[in-house]
């Protein structure tokens, strides 16, 4: 389950969960991709349509084909779990780009990596071009009328 940690006017949401190694031990894991939606940054104002920026923070590995992004743990931020779309986009110009692939459900979305040539980042540690990076992306939800 995740934990929500205030911080000020920001909710940062952390999932934990545990996996077992090869010899059966027990392994604890952090999400690599953490969502961040502050109040400020949400717009109701359409009639069918819910809008929502929020910002990525990279840690862990990436795994070839995409990380995991799971909208669990902002969906109480959002008036329904019917997400239309979502677009990634760098703030800084650090060169890459990153696109969302939709999941069949809202915990199992992909968000894959790219550096400034087209090729997707290889599987392993983020660089230091992803950590440093500032991503927000554009979460456009269906309204429940």
């Amino acid at each position: 389950m995740g934990m929500i940690f205030p911080l000020s006017a920001y909710l940062i949401y952390f999932i934990n969960f545990t996996v077992l190694a090869a010899d059966n031990s027990p392994r604890r894991l952090i999400m690599p991709i953490t969502i961040t939606l502050t109040p400020n940054n949400v717009d109701g104002s359409g009639s069918n349509l819910f809008y929502a920026i929020g910002t990525l923070t990279f840690s862990g590995n990436y795994s070839t084909g995409g990380d995991t992004l799971d909208f669990t743990t902002v969906v109480d931020k959002l008036p329904s779990t019917q997400i239309i779309q979502v677009f990634a986009d760098s703030q800084n110009g650090n060169g890459g780009y990153y696109v969302p692939i939709a999941g069949s459900a809202l915990n199992n979305w992909k968000l894959k990596a790219f550096s400034g040539g087209g090729t997707e980042i290889a599987a392993g540690a983020y660089p230091a071009s992803v950590t440093s990076d500032i991503v927000q992306i554009t979460i456009t939800a269906r309204k429940l009328l």
